[in-house]
């Protein structure tokens, strides 16, 4: 299935109506997890934007970094999947129920991540990252005090994400989004 470039940018955008529910953004810090179509938006909105890429290869990242370059309040960090020893596969993971989750390589990402950015200076954290621990990526900054925390297709495969693994019996919890992609919102 191919994509033409307007449903793509729609896909990629989807999540902007969860902006209007944060007030005084223009006071707010905000952690990205991944970079691109949507960082723009943020860095218009927002006080300080930090964003925190991981993928295959640098092209994506380069290719922002050159569109945002502009942007003052922007900070932006890459590290590859390799870096990071992440080299699993979607089908791997889905063949197993998300059984096979291998989370050495999360432990090294999140302690690069506390190296680029103090998270108590985070207000908002956006979760999109290229690879696939985005409900344990949920689940620590909650334990790292985040207050509020937003992430894209959490309507999208719970075993390959991770979203089968929030408590959301810790934080109130909210689903918003269309029919292509949802937005799932927690916050303390």
């Amino acid at each position: 299935m191919t994509y033409d470039q307007e449903t793509r940018l729609k896909m990629y955008t989807n999540w902007y109506p969860i902006l209007d529910i944060i007030e005084n953004k223009n006071k707010k810090n905000i952690l990205e997890f991944g970079c691109g179509v949507g960082t723009r938006k943020l860095c218009e909105e927002f006080k300080k934007v930090y964003s925190f890429e991981t993928a295959k290869d640098e092209e994506w990242f380069l290719k922002t970094k050159t569109d945002l370059k502009h942007f003052d309040n922007w900070d932006v960090y890459f590290k590859s999947f390799s870096y990071y020893g992440i080299d699993y596969s979607d089908a791997q993971l889905l063949s197993s129920n998300g059984s096979t989750r291998d989370i050495k390589p999360l432990e090294k990402y999140l302690n690069e991540l506390d190296n680029f950015v103090n998270l108590s200076d985070i207000d908002v954290a956006f979760v999109d990252q290229g690879f696939h621990n985005r409900g344990e990526t949920v689940n620590y900054l909650f334990s790292k005090g985040v207050p509020f925390i937003f992430a894209h297709d959490y309507n999208c495969a719970p075993d390959l994400y991770g979203w089968n693994l929030i408590d959301a019996n810790k934080f109130c919890y909210k689903q918003r989004g269309s029919v292509v992609s949802t937005v799932g919102s927690w916050s303390l």
